[in-house]
């Protein structure tokens, strides 16, 4: 019984000091926020504005990938 008393007054607590806590400070959305994050918005940042690191990243990555491959190959003797 008293278990239940105190996860009721935990999870009241919590809730009421998220309320109060978030309560006014975000009165309004940015219009652009709608297409922030979207996969559009990502490929098309990622295809001209970052193409350069893009490619080079994924060049590394893919260096990365032979070099375990022959690693794991190798006979050990």
């Amino acid at each position: 019984m008293t278990a239940v008393l105190l996860a009721i007054l935990l999870f009241s607590t919590f809730a009421i000091t998220t309320y109060f806590g978030f309560l006014g400070k975000f009165p309004s959305m940015n219009p652009g926020a709608e297409q922030f994050g979207t996969i559009e918005v990502i490929g098309k940042e990622l295809y001209t504005t970052y193409s350069f690191p893009f490619e080079l990243v994924s060049f590394i990555l893919l260096a990365a990938i032979v070099g375990a491959i022959v690693l794991a190959k190798k006979k050990f003797e």
